[in-house]
């Protein structure tokens, strides 16, 4: 492991960073149980019963504890942004992820050869594709709606936009010839491109009839390599796809776990709050209203329908006065609520003050009139006046 040239997500100052490791060790697990830890914003893991926790007691000073110490409740640190890696990656090598000996390589197009004499007749895939925003977009739109077959794909969606953005991608493939679109869905054949999607977002199970992608989608590696606005453009493809926009928020179901965890993956380098839940066999990734306004920003959808919901959940939500937020919130103890108003206290700008208080119940009395040049009070409770020298 000396030579293994190592960067993990970690705090350094409060802030999360990617840092170099400097050792690595395992655990003894022999005989030991595995514990899931699960957040009220859906976040898991997994720990042995020996793994060291850190959670927050209750004045917030951060302690280490182990799981058997858990009693429930406890403030647990979860990731809420990880660092852009941001690698620089301009172009896919397409021959860097299709495996076989049965690919042929002439110029820089690539084909899938056959035991038929004129295999040549296929469309050909470029070697060479440009990791620009219309292929991350593609990609995220056939993640969330496409499919592969034998000899080629398969995108299917109802919103013309959609569709003609696809089009236009395609054409730069050279892999669009005024295909026509059959009740929404567009059939490309290339044999290369499926084997290339295969490899990158997840093999379709061996069983015939539909499902055969559900639950093995997953976002493409290179992904997590990517700057802010081609992983946005991803997502975009992602929630044209499988996305919805309600009246209170916008959320994204899928039943593969492997693409829910990349794409709250992706969320947490662009900044989002989001919270995760499970029903059925589905995972559901919610992002709250407050959110809206920055997922158009960096999220651009195409979708005409979804941009016009999107549009007017900012709208509403800017029109209410308060925006509660129940979830990520911290319970302050009596003990802490003392500590916080001294240490306020000693802050705060002093300026003395005269204070009248009524000689009979002590309760704070105000100012009346003069009378024979002499200040009077009233007290309202005692419904009794005072001159100032009796008080």
């Amino acid at each position: 492991c000396k030579d293994v040239k190592l960067e993990v997500v970690a705090m350094e100052n409060n802030e999360t960073k990617c840092v170099k490791d400097e050792q690595i060790y395992k655990h003894p697990s022999q005989n030991s149980k595995l514990y899931k830890i699960t957040t009220e914003t859906g976040r898991e893991i997994e720990i042995s019963e020996n793994h060291s926790l850190i959670v927050l007691s209750d004045n917030l000073k951060a302690k280490t504890a182990s799981i058997s110490q858990l009693k429930g409740n406890e403030m647990v640190p979860v990731t809420r942004k990880i660092p852009l890696i941001n690698s620089n990656v301009q172009i896919i090598d397409i021959l860097d992820y299709i495996n076989g000996k049965d690919f042929y390589l002439e110029g820089d197009l690539v084909y899938i050869k056959n035991n038929s004499s004129n295999w040549k007749i296929q469309n050909q895939l470029k070697r060479f594709i440009r990791l620009n925003d219309d292929f991350a977009y593609f990609l995220g739109l056939y993640r969330a709606e496409g499919c592969t077959y034998k000899l080629g794909i398969v995108l299917t969606n109802s919103d013309s936009k959609v569709m003609e953005k696809i089009k236009d991608f395609l054409k730069q493939l050279g892999l669009y010839n005024n295909q026509k679109i059959n009740k929404n869905s567009l059939r490309i054949y290339c044999k290369s491109l499926v084997r290339f999607l295969n490899q990158v977002t997840g093999t379709p199970l061996n069983f015939k009839g539909k499902g055969r992608s559900c639950r093995i989608k997953r976002v493409p590696n290179f992904l997590f390599e990517c700057n802010e606005k081609v992983i946005g453009s991803f997502l975009a493809g992602c929630f044209d796809g499988d996305g919805y926009i309600s009246e209170k928020e916008i959320s994204y179901c899928s039943t593969s776990e492997q693409l829910a965890g990349g794409i709250i993956k992706l969320l947490e380098m662009l900044d989002f709050d989001f919270y995760l839940n499970r029903k059925n066999k589905a995972f559901i990734i919610t992002i709250p209203a407050s959110q809206a306004n920055k997922f158009k920003e960096n999220v651009v959808l195409v979708n005409t329908k979804k941009t016009e919901r999107l549009n007017r959940l900012i709208e509403n939500h800017n029109k209410k006065e308060t925006h509660p937020q129940f979830k990520n919130n911290l319970f302050i103890s009596d003990d802490l609520s003392k500590q916080i108003k001294a240490n306020h206290d000693k802050i705060l700008e002093k300026q003395i003050v005269e204070v009248y208080f009524c000689p009979i119940c002590d309760n704070k009395i105000g100012k009346t009139s003069y009378y024979q040049n002499k200040l009077r009070f009233y007290c309202r409770n005692c419904r009794r006046a005072f001159y100032q020298d009796a008080i």
